[in-house]
This record gives C-alpha cells, structure tokens and sequence, in this order.
C-alpha cells in the first residue's frame, strides 16, 4: 500500500514559491512535511543497495589524497557491513519507481508539471558523510527524512566556479558558503539549478531529493531534425541539369546556392503543432532502464470492470513519463514517448485520471461510460502506466 505522507506541504504557497523562488533563489521551508517519520530504515536502505536493477552509488571521503572516493553499486553485504563509522554516504536512485509506495512524495509537488519530475533519490549517510560541495543542473527539493544534515550553499552563483579535475566526482575547487543551515526531519531546501551547495551528515540520516529535469535545448533541437530528417527522401540527390557552364572551376555558382537553400528550407520547414508533438515526445522519453513494463499477466475489460467495482484504486506507474497534449485535432497522451489519440467520448475520464495518483476506483467506474473506455483503460493498464493499488509492491 502507498505510504502515508502529510496531506499537503506545510509552510509553502505553490503561486508565490513559482513566482519568487522556482530558478531564482534557494528557500529553506521548516516543517514541509511535520512530523515525518523515514518509512524506509538503515537496513532496508542497505538492503536496496545489493539489487542489481537499482542504481546505487557509495561516496567516501578518505584520509589520503585525493580525499574523496566514489564506488557504483550493486553492493554486497561485506561492502556495506564493513563501512566505517564515519565519513560516507549512500545513494539509492529511481526510489519511488522501485518502491511505488514511495511515489506519493511525488504527488506534492505536481504544481509543477509532471513532464519536469525525474526522480526521488535517497542519501544514507553516517556522521560526516557528503559528497562534497558541487553543483547541480537541475532544481532539487531537499527533504530531511531522518537524523540532521548541515548545509551550506553560495547564494550568490559565482560564474567562475572551477571543478577539481583529480576526482571522480565533480566537486568545486573553491567554495564559500554565504548561508548555513541545519535541517532536522521534516525541513526542506530548495535549490535552483548552479547554486553551489554542501550538506554533511551531523548524525546518521536520510535526505529526500526530489529532482526536476529540464531537457537540454541541444537534445530537443537533435529530436526536431531525426524528425524531420524521417520525412526526407533518402534516396534524393541533388540534381543541377540545365545547369550553365562553370565561370570557374573552383566556384560554387549562386544558382546552385539558391536550389540548394530552397531545398534546406522545404525540408526544415515545419508548423507548432510538430514542434509541440516532437517535445511532448521527448520529454515523455522513460529512462532505459524502466523502458519495458508491460503487465505480466493482461487484463480483459472484464477483469477491469471486477477490480474497480471492488473499490480497488489505480495508480500511476513512477517509472512512466506521461502528458497531455492539446492539439487542434484532439487530446493526445503521450506515455514514454508515445501518443495516443483520446476521442471527446473519454476525455474526461483520461483528465481524472492523470490528476492524481492512486486515481478512485469509484470515480474510474463511473467515468467509463462505453466499451471504448474500457479498452483505452485496459490498454493502458496492460501496458503498465498504471497498475492496481494493492499491486504496489510488485509493480516496480
């Protein structure tokens, strides 16, 4: 069953957080989630870090030079049963696309949009453990889940910032701190992209991070081309007959450059509706590693209508990146990278059930009102972006 969180986030007003602080400035929230309570122990963490599907990785700092050390999991029992007492820290990626329960962290955070969420990542860490001062290209939530950690961060996002070049780890060669603060369970700090920050363990603890991606304009930019290259012919040449004779033989003649920029410009040629098509394509892209989900055993409409009538809740699969796309011809889903055409017959079944995780199973019921929405329902559960609620635990 999904874990019990707090039913919204203390202390903070999504409208103002948007307008003052999201990619501008560092917050610090006291008491985001009161009273939280880790729901994962150390052992169950340690746990975690011996499977060979997550992906995990142990930072040690180190009395010798070059004083930091960084080993990529799986572990096994003897790497973690002989740790030191002090001095490293444990990350565990993808947490809440392993553990689903999990994901409800994630609810909270949707008044930013889904196609901005990456991961929820877990840091274990003994006293003094860190992984040093750098910085991150992403925006980041830091929520204290148990024990304390300290962190310092420059608010002032220096532009020369250089990284050391004799470590593993990206870690910054000089860093000062403008602000310090220490986080007990239940505090959060958000961080935008390249401030420079440096949290360290004061006893063992967690720390929550809550990641949100921004895809590189480079990597939509390659998408948009591999698109429209997919629509060129590959078998045309360039072709110049009726061409008259070279003026020099080394020139390139301006007929020539005006054929060959009307033909760049038809084939770059394009309208919003592909430029918004191919982002909504990129940004749903899943993670390699969470690619294949399909349903072990598939659903008829029937065994659909039995569960929900049940009372049984869906919800959405983590390792899933979806959206929804309004376009002039309809509603498109997109589900990793895929879409699909949503007729106005299940429009709103497909909004209520996209608003939230783990969607009610008597609101579902109620909104299937045609065999079609059953097959659209039972699609998208077989291809596994949204699984039973009392199949949390093996849906990761």
């Amino acid at each position: 069953m999904p874990a019990e969180f707090p039913p919204q986030i203390s202390n903070l007003d999504p409208d103002r957080f948007l307008a003052r602080y999201w990619q501008r400035e560092p917050l610090l929230i006291r008491q985001a989630f009161p009273g939280l309570v880790s729901p994962l122990s150390a052992e169950e963490l340690a746990g975690l870090a011996l499977e060979p599907e997550i992906e995990s990785r142990l930072v040690r700092q180190t009395g010798t030079a070059p004083g930091w050390e960084l080993r990529h999991g799986p572990f096994t029992e003897e790497d973690i049963t002989t740790l030191p007492s002090s001095h490293w820290t444990l990350l565990l990626q993808d947490i809440e696309k392993h553990l689903p329960r999990l994901a409800g962290i994630i609810e909270h955070f949707r008044f930013i949009p889904d196609w901005r969420i990456d991961d929820l990542m877990i840091s274990y860490a003994a006293p003094g453990g860190s992984v040093g001062p750098h910085r991150d290209n992403y925006d980041v939530f830091l929520l204290q889940a148990a024990g304390h950690r300290r962190w310092r961060l420059d608010r002032r996002q220096p532009v020369n910032v250089r990284e050391r070049d004799d470590l593993p780890l990206r870690l910054l060669d000089d860093f000062t701190a403008t602000d310090e603060w220490l986080l007990a369970p239940g505090d959060m700090l958000y961080l935008p992209p390249r401030v420079p920050h440096h949290g360290v363990a004061e006893d063992h603890c967690q720390t929550w991070s809550i990641g949100f991606r921004a895809p590189r304009v480079q990597e939509l930019l390659a998408d948009m081309v591999e698109h429209l290259l997919a629509r060129v012919d590959a078998g045309r040449y360039l072709d110049d007959a009726g061409r008259s004779p070279a003026s020099h033989p080394a020139l390139i003649d301006g007929d020539t450059l005006d054929k060959v920029r009307r033909i760049m410009r038809n084939a770059l040629a394009t309208d919003d509706g592909e430029i918004d098509r191919c982002f909504a394509a990129h940004v749903t892209e899943p993670k390699p590693a969470f690619a294949d989900k399909n349903r072990a055993r598939p659903l008829d409409r029937r065994d659909l209508r039995r569960r929900l009538n049940a009372g049984v809740d869906l919800m959405r699969n983590p390792a899933s990146r979806l959206a929804l796309l309004e376009t002039s011809r309809g509603l498109l889903l997109y589900a990793d990278g895929e879409p699909r055409a949503v007729s106005a017959a299940l429009q709103e079944l497909v909004y209520a059930l996209t608003a939230q995780s783990p969607a009610p199973a008597a609101m579902l019921s109620k909104l299937m009102t045609c065999a079609d929405s059953e097959e659209f329902l039972c699609e998208l559960v077989n291809a596994g972006h949204w699984f039973f609620a009392d199949e949390a635990e093996d849906a990761g």
